[in-house]
């Protein structure tokens, strides 16, 4: 167990991915069964490249609650 009076770290990871938990919309650059479809989404970063604002294109903790260890 970690000793709690001594500074140390909590590793925070994120995982997306998926093509299929959209429906197929003439907005969305990529097919849902496509095989490129990752490839697709990466050539169409002009369409949806600029909603990505300065202040909110990394992920951001306000906090972190720890109940048990």
């Amino acid at each position: 167990m970690a000793p709690f009076d001594q500074m140390f770290y909590i590793s925070l990871g994120l995982s997306v991915g998926g093509a299929h938990e959209f429906p197929d919309s003439p907005s969305k650059p990529w097919v849902n069964n496509a095989s490129d479809a990752m490839q697709n989404f990466w050539e169409a970063k002009e369409q949806w490249l600029p909603t990505w604002y300065d202040d909110m294109n990394a992920l951001q903790i306000d906090y972190v609650r720890v109940y048990a260890i």
